[in-house]
């Protein structure tokens, strides 16, 4: 039987070796889910605070013999990704970001403008429109130590760059 590590809410190809092809199969996943396909891909989910281990059976009939392979499956539970950034006050285009992503061992910014960062802490000036208030979105990707990785999409709104302008047109005759 072969495997390959998966993240939460990952799925793995699942795949019996065998010398003889066997008449029929059955798999147990260890997770109150089973099948009687001979190659089934599986969804595992992990919704606890660590890593989960799932136990496959893989039930083998021919004939009259019965053969058994059992392996373990560790689904990494990926990182939760959020993020603290200040909304742009008027008349400044500077906001600080803060990841605040658990089990996380690095983190990536997208801020919506073709710039990005990898510190989990970092302040980013944006370019003021003239004529309205714009929308970046933001993302911010975290991943675990097992290469997981979560999303958070945010959008900040950058005031408009306000600038005052007029002309002196009276004419003043003496």
């Amino acid at each position: 039987m072969s495997h390959q590590p998966v993240c939460e809410a990952g799925h793995t190809n699942t795949k019996g070796v065998s010398e003889v092809l066997p008449r029929s199969v059955f798999w147990v996943f260890g997770d109150g889910y089973k099948s009687s396909m001979p190659n089934p891909v599986h969804t595992f989910d992990n919704n606890g605070l660590s890593d989960s281990v799932y136990t496959v059976m893989l039930y083998s009939y021919s004939l009259d013999c019965v053969d058994t392979v059992t392996m373990k499956i560790k689904v990494n539970r990926k990182p939760y990704a959020f993020n603290q950034a200040d909304q742009a006050k008027a008349c400044e285009t500077a906001v600080s970001f803060k990841s605040l992503a658990q089990r996380a061992v690095s983190v990536k910014y997208y801020f919506g403008d073709g710039s990005s960062s990898t510190l989990p802490v970092v302040s980013h000036t944006y370019q003021p429109s003239p004529y309205n208030d714009t929308n970046y979105q933001v993302t911010m990707i975290a991943w675990s130590a097992a290469g997981c990785s979560d999303t958070f999409v945010r959008t900040i709104v950058i005031p408009q760059k306000l600038s005052v302008d007029f002309k002196d047109s009276s004419l003043v005759l003496c």
